[in-house]
């Protein structure tokens, strides 16, 4: 069976999802009364350190499900070849990787709390560009069309990265910071494994739907219709079944691209709204006051989520 076969109603969906939660539940009652816990809940008591991982949530969420679906857009829809697909994400890498130093010293003069929200911004602003860029001609239109957002998308995670990571570091006790660096870090690995199930869900939901009107507005029979409906699981690698009329094939491939698109665009608008989320709550959560003195020194302890 493929993945269509299943919807939200399905019993082994609500089932596992009720299981989750009740063990979700378990381990947060366990934690709470162990002597030596994995995860220290009372650290959750300081508003900074509940603001950059409720930030970290929406952000790294956001960004992995934008990285995902990208790559399967630029290579099973664009016609991109995987070694080219890699190069195309190098703006963002070099961007991060040469504002962290700065951003970092600027959050040690003024503090976190304008790059955590001019950050996450940026960050927005440049899925909400990605959301416009349609079919191309391939890896030669690059430059016009996905290379200014990946590079907007770079920049925003070259304001937010550096002050992030030492706001939770710096939020709690030194004694904790260890502590707190890993709760970060399982949040930013959560946050990716959730949006890319939810997200991916939803496109897949989406481009479905959108194979379903191919097939009526093309007036195919219930057998062509029904192997048109079984390539949805493939996404931008759909092909035009042999069960489809020659004369329909052009047509309906090119249908089936931009049903991709559109399904990217629309998760592209989700993953814009998830990093504006994150923005807005650091302009609810985290405080406005510097780094205090004694903590000054781990600022230099700089990494990547």
């Amino acid at each position: 069976l493929s993945a269509p076969d299943y919807g939200l109603d399905a019993p082994r969906i609500i089932g596992s999802i009720t299981l989750g939660i009740v063990f979700l539940a378990l381990f947060f009652l366990v934690e709470k009364r162990s002597n030596h816990p994995m995860v220290t809940l009372s650290l959750f008591r300081s508003r900074n350190f509940t603001g950059a991982n409720l930030l970290t949530l929406f952000l790294y969420g956001a960004l992995a499900a934008y990285s995902l679906f990208l790559s399967l857009n630029i290579i099973q829809a664009q016609g991109y070849r995987e070694s080219i697909a890699g190069f195309a994400f190098l703006p963002l890498v070099l961007a991060l990787a040469g504002m962290s130093r700065w951003t970092g010293r600027l959050a040690d003069r003024t503090g976190p709390r304008r790059l955590l929200i001019l950050g996450p911004a940026v960050v927005g602003a440049g899925f909400f560009m990605t959301a416009f860029v349609g079919l191309t001609d391939g890896p030669q239109d690059y430059w016009k069309t996905f290379l200014p957002s990946i590079v907007v998308v770079g920049i925003g995670m070259g304001f937010t990265v550096a002050p992030l990571t030492t706001t939770v570091m710096t939020s709690v006790d030194t004694k904790f910071a260890g502590t707190a660096s890993g709760i970060n870090n399982a949040t930013s690995r959560v946050a990716g494994v959730l949006a890319i199930a939810v997200l991916g869900a939803t496109f897949l939901f989406n481009f479905t739907g959108s194979i379903g009107d191919i097939a009526a507005q093309s007036g195919l029979d219930a057998e062509a219709a029904r192997a048109l409906m079984g390539e949805a699981a493939k996404l931008g690698n759909a092909q035009v079944p042999e069960e489809i009329p020659a004369h329909l094939t052009q047509g309906i491939s090119l249908s089936l691209k931009l049903s991709f698109v559109e399904s990217f665009r629309l998760i592209m608008f989700i993953c814009a709204g998830l990093a504006w989320l994150s923005a807005i709550t650091a302009s609810v959560f985290i405080g406005k006051n510097q780094y205090r003195e004694r903590e000054r020194p781990l600022l230099i302890r700089d990494r990547c989520g």
